[in-house]
């Protein structure tokens, strides 16, 4: 399948790829062989200049939603002014200050989904009834029937900021399991000095896993295969990633893994938590903590670039590739960004059809398109590529 059969399937996407503010961008819905691509996305991004003390600054962020948008679209519309309007009225800013406020306003997204979902009862629950939530729950004028606020709480979305100063310093917030590179052109074997600076909250991450044990002593369920004698692992028996769901990991929403057992059993309306409301005991157990990062770029560099993407674009790269070290990927994305960028190509698009195969036979692309894929869906996947000058 040539490369212009994909391109021109990306040019029918929403949103198509472009470059926003020097970055280049490609935003891909999730795939299947039966429905093709459903052109519905829960994955967010946002790239913005800022003139801050009259000198320019880059916010990047990836939003990884899931169980709906809600909580994802509430983080995009809201954590960009936040942040800026906290670092213009700060002075001085060392790293130290900037990373204050990173965490700051990031968990203060969060504290305003789980208030605005909580207060919509009083504080006795237990006078509260199933049918009383579901009365409150309910919005006749929204397309779901249900309020802002519930859609928030009972979606979730993983978050990846990175935010440039004006010496080329990147600051990066992480909660969840999105992938933030920096890629450094040197003389090392690889070519690419490069750095991880999103770790990836994940159940399967023996650090992660131990944190929610330590957390929660003596709780069986807290950290449990999904699968029978399998090595797939999650919260509460629920999902795989450690701070947000459907899979366990650090995010912003996913209230019903923050909040009582209470709060989960007046959720019985909307989504069935049973098996959450005999195992939640010592809540919360998915952390909204970012994890902050600061990274200098050299001015004497000649190829540097910042990479984000979605937690789709790792997987989909482990399925054509093997490729499963975060620092492994990024050297080879480095070296695909770099490439492309010398030939005058969206180098976010040059990573994403390298990560479904690229020129092999076996392109995952061209077997979902053919009908013929050996191995499942695609996730929905978004990758940004910062070159840095």
């Amino acid at each position: 399948m040539p490369l212009q059969f994909f391109l021109d399937h990306l040019a029918r996407s929403k949103p198509v790829p472009e470059i926003v503010q020097g970055a280049h961008v490609v935003s891909l819905p999730s795939l299947t062989v039966n429905q093709g691509t459903g052109f519905y996305s829960e994955d967010r991004y946002v790239v913005e200049k800022w003139t801050l003390f009259n000198e320019s600054w880059t916010f990047i962020a990836v939003l990884d939603g899931h169980g709906g948008t809600a909580a994802a679209d509430f983080v995009l519309n809201e954590l960009p002014t936040a942040l800026k309007n906290s670092i213009g009225a700060t002075r001085p800013l060392a790293d130290e200050e900037i990373a204050r406020i990173l965490s700051r306003e990031i968990l203060a997204l969060d504290d305003q989904i789980s208030d605005g979902f909580t207060s919509l009862f009083p504080d006795d629950l237990s006078q509260v009834s199933v049918d009383d939530a579901a009365r409150a729950f309910k919005d006749p004028s929204a397309d779901s029937g249900l309020r802002t606020e519930v859609l928030r709480a009972i979606s979730g979305t993983a978050v990846a900021v990175a935010l440039i100063d004006p010496s080329n310093v990147v600051h990066v917030a992480s909660v969840g399991d999105c992938d933030v590179f920096v890629c450094a052109a040197e003389g090392s074997p690889t070519g690419w000095e490069v750095h991880s600076l999103g770790p990836r909250h994940r159940c399967t991450n023996s650090t992660e896993a131990a944190r929610i044990r330590a957390e929660h002593p003596g709780e069986e369920f807290c950290v449990t295969n999904l699968v029978p004698n399998g090595n797939v692992s999650g919260v509460l028996g629920h999902l795989t990633v450690s701070r947000g769901p459907n899979k366990l990991e650090p995010a912003l929403g996913d209230m019903p893994f923050k909040l009582s057992p209470d709060h989960i059993r007046l959720l019985r309306s909307v989504r069935w938590y049973s098996a959450l409301e005999d195992r939640v005991l010592t809540p919360p157990y998915l952390s909204n903590v970012p994890d902050i990062h600061h990274f200098r770029f050299a001015a004497s560099k000649r190829s540097q670039y910042l990479v984000l993407s979605s937690d789709g674009f790792a997987g989909l790269f482990k399925r054509a590739h093997g490729i499963t070290e975060p620092k492994e990927l990024a050297s080879v994305c480095a070296s695909i960004a770099s490439s492309a960028e010398a030939k005058g190509e969206n180098m976010a698009v040059s990573l994403l059809w390298e990560a479904f195969g690229g020129e092999n036979e076996h392109n995952i692309f061209k077997e979902l398109a053919e009908g013929t894929p050996r191995r499942g869906s695609v996730d929905d996947i978004t990758v940004v590529v910062v070159p840095i000058l």
